[in-house]
């Protein structure tokens, strides 16, 4: 009997000691993953606070982290939530919740995203429900906000998808629009769909690759121009107008490992526009299209000139010249135009048939009357698109003519 007792006796000492042990673990070891944490990602360049840790049989969680990083100076991380299995050095982590803020260009982000991924190559990330708000990354007052993010990080690349992104610019607010983002060491690429509920949409492509070529390429499927998510006092009344376009701008880049230029800015750029808006209506011509078709190549430190320039207004075509310059937050387009002679005999022909109406097709009105004109008109201008200012879009058009007429009283 005193036997059995001192077993229990021995046994619950033993329970005690465990117990004690266990809670000695339990308030110790969230500590040391705390502080392994956070060496951990210090050498990884990033530093990081930590709110909480919890412990479970199938992993670490961490909770209210907040990180920044040497490459991205301009950025601010928090993360609700991040969970990883049990490994002194996990292959893979997911975060939940994550709010980033930035503020600066997307050039300054970029290069910050190849020191980032590069740091953190040997660990894969998965992101759930991310939120970004980006100050100022195209210039002074610009914002973008993207919700609902998701992506994967991993061996140096990055890939994104986000549901909504909205923001503001040059006095022009822009979206809903879906965005996909993807970092590979060969390219850079961020796709914006303008019209996400389409099957075909009207996209935005941004492109750089490793040797610093960038792209920027706008394709506009026609339809009315409301749909693209656009919208400026400007803008908001041309809502209706159907409109269709391509453009293309291509610039060379510093290699980041080069020594830079004195300015930092591309070598080389050269684009091309084809645009066309629909059944606009026009003055003493009724309605037409109008549509321009420019390509410009050059040194971007200075104003770049039109290599080829045409334009279609109603019955009015010709040439286009001038220039195109760079310039904060966007692009400024010094234009001017001049047609080709149209023949006077054309709108009067147009304009005495719509005022006679059934009439014009008796005893041959119109045709008598087209041979009585003589002369032509030609339509020339100037046009001034700055997309940082809107507001400073400038058109003037001046026509001039030496229209005549013959009437003939017939033989004495």
């Amino acid at each position: 009997m005193n036997r059995r007792r001192r077993l229990w006796i021995v046994a619950g000492a033993a329970l005690t000691v465990i117990a004690a042990g266990a809670a000695t673990v339990l308030v110790v070891l969230p500590r040391v993953v705390h502080d392994r944490a956070v060496a951990a990602a210090g050498e990884r360049g990033v530093a990081i606070t930590i709110g909480d840790v919890s412990l479970a049989w199938n992993g670490i969680t961490l909770r209210d982290v907040a990180a920044t990083t040497a490459d991205l100076k301009d950025v601010q991380i928090t993360v609700r939530e991040i969970a990883a299995p049990w490994s002194r050095q996990p292959s893979e982590i997911t975060a939940r919740g994550v709010e980033l803020a930035v503020r600066g260009p997307f050039a300054a982000l970029r290069r910050g995203e190849d020191g980032a991924l590069g740091r953190g190559a040997d660990v894969a990330i998965h992101v759930l429900g991310a939120h970004v708000v980006w100050v100022e990354p195209i210039g002074g007052g610009s914002r973008l906000e993207i919700k609902d993010l998701a992506g994967d990080a991993s061996h140096g690349e990055l890939h994104v998808v986000g549901g909504a992104l909205t923001g503001a610019a040059a006095g022009v607010t822009f979206g809903p629009w879906r965005v996909r983002h993807d970092h590979t060491a060969k390219e850079t690429r961020t796709r914006i769909e303008l019209d996400a509920d389409e099957h075909d949409p009207s996209t935005l492509v941004l492109a750089r690759d490793a040797a610093g070529a960038s792209s920027l390429e706008a394709r506009v499927h026609k339809g009315a121009v409301g749909r693209l998510g656009l919208a400026s006092p400007t803008l908001d009344a041309s809502r209706d107008i159907v409109a269709e376009a391509e453009a293309r701008v291509a610039w060379q880049s510093p290699d980041d490992d080069a020594p830079p230029s004195p300015s930092g800015a591309p070598s080389h750029a050269e684009g091309s526009l084809a645009a066309t808006l629909h059944a606009l209506p026009l003055p003493a011509a009724g309605t037409g299209d109008v549509k321009v078709d420019l390509a410009f190549a050059g040194d971007p430190a200075r104003p770049i000139p039109i290599t080829r320039g045409a334009f279609t207004v109603g019955p009015f075509e010709g040439d286009v010249s001038g220039t195109v310059a760079s310039r904060p937050g966007g692009a400024r387009a010094d234009l001017a135009f001049k047609s080709h002679p149209v023949p006077c005999a054309r709108f009067a022909s147009e304009q005495a048939a719509a005022a006679l109406g059934p009439l014009a097709a008796l005893a041959g009105a119109v045709p008598a009357l087209t041979r009585a004109v003589s002369g032509n008109v030609v339509v020339s201008g100037t046009l001034v698109v700055d997309t940082a200012d809107p507001s400073a879009t400038r058109v003037a058009a001046h026509p001039t003519s030496d229209c005549g007429l013959s009437i003939s009283l017939g033989a004495p």
